[in-house]
């Protein structure tokens, strides 16, 4: 809620079509979700829940979801993988 439903009302404001997805739905739903996204804003705090591969070419990524790892001693991201090689 701090960062989804003001970034969902923002760009609704602007016009845009929001699809907001929580962090329980099915990992086939949130492929196709990703697919299809212009604009992705991932804030689920739950890191690699989302894969690169399913990002469209071009599409803009606002990665606010981060999590500390005690494992690796880092921050790490919602998406795994290289998000540039589509952003």
């Amino acid at each position: 809620p701090i960062v989804g439903s003001p970034v969902a009302y923002m760009l609704r404001r602007e016009g845009a079509a929001v699809s907001v997805v929580h962090r329980d739905v099915e990992d086939d739903i949130l492929k196709e979700l990703v697919g299809q996204a212009d604009i992705l804003v991932t804030c689920a705090g739950n890191p690699g829940c989302i894969d690169a591969e399913w990002l469209k070419e071009g599409v803009e990524v606002i990665n606010v979801g981060t999590t500390f790892s005690e494992d690796f001693d880092c921050l790490v991201s919602d998406v795994k993988g290289d998000i540039g090689s589509k952003a």
